[in-house]
C-alpha cells in the first residue's frame, strides 16, 4: 500500500474534516450510528462508517486508494479520548504526582547547583 501524506496543516485538515461531516455525513446519521467510527476523505466528501476504526479507514481506502482521511466519531467531540487509569486504580495518580514532585525538585537543584 502507498504511504499517503498529508497535503494539508493539522488546523486545515480538521476544518475540512468538520465540515464534510456536518455537512455530507451528519444528516444521515441516526440513534443506531451513535458511537460508530467514520472515515472521510476531505477532498473527495466520501466517507465510511463502521464499528471498528481500522476496518473503516480500510474500505475507504479501497475505494479511493489516495483518500486524506479524517476520523470522527458520531456523536462525540473527537474520535478518540486519552484518561488515566487513575479511577480504577488509585496508585497510579500517587506515583505520577511523587514523579512530578522528583523533576520539579531536581529542575531546582539543577539551577541552583549552576
Amino acid at each position: 500500500m502507498e504511504n499517503i501524506k498529508p497535503k494539508y496543516n493539522t488546523a486545515e485538515f480538521a476544518r475540512k474534516g468538520q465540515a464534510v461531516y456536518k455537512r455530507e455525513v451528519l444528516p444521515h446519521m441516526t440513534d443506531q450510528d451513535e458511537g460508530k467510527f467514520v472515515a472521510i476523505d476531505i477532498e473527495t466528501g466520501a466517507y465510511e462508517i463502521h464499528e471498528d476504526d481500522y476496518t473503516g479507514t480500510e474500505r475507504l481506502l479501497d475505494s479511493h486508494p489516495k483518500a486524506q482521511i479524517w476520523l470522527c466519531r458520531v456523536g462525540q467531540e473527537a474520535a478518540y479520548r486519552m484518561t488515566t487509569k487513575s479511577d480504577t486504580n488509585p496508585k497510579v495518580e500517587e506515583i505520577l504526582v511523587n514523579l512530578i514532585r522528583q523533576k520539579s525538585i531536581s529542575k531546582r537543584l539543577d539551577n541552583c547547583c549552576r
